[in-house]
């Protein structure tokens, strides 16, 4: 078994080929296990207590992906181009993730690896199957990303000016229900002519009854 291999991809579009036995389903587990897919603890080596999955993602110049990390992960997560993605399969049946040092679950690692990496086997990895990418590809496309972020902030700025605008029709309804409610009871209270100081006359009698 192959105890350390390290494989440097070039930009964009790259194609595995080979005679079966060559290697390319090692390369491919590897890269599934830093994409988020289900571990399979069998692979780690007899002799070792740990097996190690490690990538390097650069993502200079893709301000899409870049914006999409930083809504996934924590701000002092992703900082800089550069991504650096670790999987650990313990012996003991356990496993940890991290991106740049910072513990993730597998849910959020699995996220991540729809973002970065598109396997075109039979049926995995495929972004373009999934509806909310779609918009995020063209932006992408456009080469506008100045554009693109500058219409992010924007609608943020629209969407928190409808929360506040949805909150103050809100407390608006709660008040007029509460003027109602009050009305009511003022109206109620006036229906019953309760004359000045009759109110100490019925504290008086009740006590009086009391002691009876």
């Amino acid at each position: 078994m192959i105890k350390e291999a390290e494989i440097v991809f070039s930009k964009g579009f790259n194609i595995l080929t080979g005679e079966t036995g060559a290697g390319k389903s090692i390369i491919l587990d590897a890269l599934s296990l830093i994409l988020g897919e289900r571990a399979d603890y069998s692979i780690i080596r007899k002799d070792a207590d740990k097996l190690v999955v490690e990538g390097h993602f650069e993502f200079s110049g893709d301000e899409t992906a870049l914006s999409l990390l930083k809504e996934i992960f924590p701000e002092d997560c992703v900082n800089g181009n550069s991504v650096i993605v670790r999987r650990e399969l313990l012996k003991k049946g356990t496993g940890r993730s991290f991106i740049n040092d910072y513990p993730l679950n597998v849910s959020d690692l699995k996220r991540f690896g729809d973002l970065a990496i598109d396997i075109h086997s039979q049926n995995e990895h495929q972004s373009l199957l999934i509806k909310d990418t779609h918009i995020k590809i063209l932006d992408y496309f456009s080469g506008e990303a100045e554009l693109f972020g500058e219409y992010a902030e924007s609608y943020a700025k629209l969407t928190g000016l409808i929360r506040e605008y949805e909150e103050l029709i809100s407390k608006k309804d709660e008040f007029v229900r509460k003027r109602s409610f009050l009305e009511f009871e003022l109206k109620e209270i006036n229906n019953l002519n309760v004359s000045s100081g009759e109110d100490l006359a019925l504290e008086a009698e009740l006590k009086r009854l009391r002691e009876y």
